[in-house]
């Protein structure tokens, strides 16, 4: 193909020179063909083999593929370098996001179909048409899939990110697909540690990379009395307020929400006294066990029920309350890929003790009116991947370790992580090092 341009281009431009491109709308070389495409404004150049034409200058091809992947390889598919034939011809397969190794080696989309044993051409820049691209759509990056497919969904992890280029047509048949790759995006892959001790405490719950202080009974605000507090003056929680309501409230007339009232504070340190945070503004839209949180605040708080229009004079909301404060990375996006915790015993401790890795997210909650605990579910569990084997001893040491964990964490979008900790006997653990492994875009 080189070859050809190479001998055209001189007449081309010649033509071009002296004015005589308009009367010459193509030429034929050998078994390609060279037209003047009006519509793109481009010369189409036919390769020889039936479906596949390039336009110059707009679309970047491989040099010719062989297909020796066991089965034909449809046009739009993506492909992957599979080895060499003889000195130059790439052998090609289906390309998949299931390992850097195979992603890495994706060269394009397949122009045309390309069957068993033949040869054909991969668009590695621009245009590639006349496929079903129905699944795709116009807002958004395209990335790949397994199988040679093109997907809208962001690979997680194990699999790798590859952005394969934007939709330009929706179709079943008739797509057309914009072909411009860019490199793996390949995911920070780091850590975050947490250290626990419980010598010198009593037996209970306790908390690491974040904390649930929540009242164990709930509140029955109505018209009668319509605020509730939460929280000892001046400790500095840093911590949102939330609720999770007991069911749909009741108003004879007009609209009432519920606020947070207190002295907020910012990730960037700002106080500000006497703020106030709408968490709901019509208490007969919520439903049973629905979650809302508030921003920040430190000190003391108040739940109130507030008028929000007309002029309501009875009305009530059942709910419970307290503060919520989790590990978001620093409001970011994440994916949670294993954890490991690793403990030195401090007192006899046969069956009781516990680490449960919390997903804090705004679905999962239960209320009850008494008895209420705080939490959404857990990630992973030690006395369920331990379970007959939970002893503790003093002195002796343990550990709890998990690679398996395939968790996106919508950090920038009010979830977290924390870690619950159970001991059931005072001193339980001397010293304890807890890890997670996480993943960043």
């Amino acid at each position: 193909m080189k070859r050809l341009i190479y001998l055209i281009l001189p007449l081309l431009l010649l033509l071009l020179f002296i004015g005589t491109k308009s009367v010459i709308e193509s030429i034929s070389i050998g078994a390609s063909k060279i037209t003047y495409n009006t519509d793109e404004r481009t010369l189409d150049v036919t390769s020889g083999i039936e479906g596949t034409t390039n336009q110059l200058g707009t679309e970047l091809w491989n040099n010719l593929v062989v297909n020796n992947s066991g089965e034909q390889i449809d046009n739009g598919k993506a492909v992957y370098a599979t080895g060499i034939q003889g000195d130059s011809i790439m052998e090609i397969a289906l390309a998949s996001n299931t390992s850097s190794s195979l992603a890495g080696r994706t060269l394009g989309l397949a122009t045309g179909d390309i069957p068993d044993g033949g040869y054909g051409f991969v668009t590695r820049y621009g245009y590639v048409r006349d496929f079903n691209t129905s699944a795709l759509n116009l807002t958004g990056g395209v990335y790949l899939g397994t199988n040679g497919d093109l997907t809208m969904t962001k690979p997680t992890p194990p699999s790798v990110v590859k952005v394969m280029g934007g939709l330009i047509y929706s179709h079943a048949s008739d797509g057309i697909f914009t072909v411009a790759m860019s490199d793996i995006a390949e995911r920070i892959i780091t850590g975050k540690g947490y250290n626990f001790t419980s010598n010198g405490v009593g037996a209970g719950t306790f908390w690491k990379g974040g904390f649930y202080d929540w009242s164990a009974t709930d509140a029955n605000l109505n018209e009668g009395s319509t605020t509730v507090t939460y929280g000892t003056a001046d400790d500095g929680y840093s911590a949102h307020g939330s609720v999770v309501c007991g069911g749909a409230g009741s108003v004879n007339t007009g609209v009432v929400g519920l606020r947070v009232t207190g002295t907020s504070i910012t990730d960037a340190g700002v106080l500000t006294p006497g703020d106030a945070d709408t968490i709901i503004s019509d208490i007969t839209a919520v439903a049973t066990d629905e979650f809302y949180e508030a921003k920040k605040f430190v000190g003391t708080t108040t739940y109130e029920l507030i008028t929000m229009s007309g002029s309501p004079t009875t009305y009530s909301l059942d709910f419970n309350y307290g503060y919520s404060k989790y590990e978001d990375l620093g409001n970011r996006d994440f994916y949670l890929t294993g954890l490991e915790c690793i403990w030195q015993g401090g007192a006899a401790d046969a069956t009781t003790f516990d680490i449960i890795l919390l997903h804090h997210k705004t679905t999962g909650w239960t209320y009850a009116a008494s008895g209420f605990v705080a939490g959404d579910g857990s990630i992973a569990q030690r006395s369920v991947d331990q379970a007959g084997f939970l002893r503790v001893e003093n002195g002796v040491d343990g550990a709890w370790k998990r690679t398996n964990i395939n968790q996106f964490i919508n950090g920038n979008g009010s979830e977290g992580i924390m870690f619950k900790i159970i001991t059931g006997a005072n001193g339980t653990i001397q010293t304890m090092d807890m890890h997670v492994g996480v993943a960043v875009d």
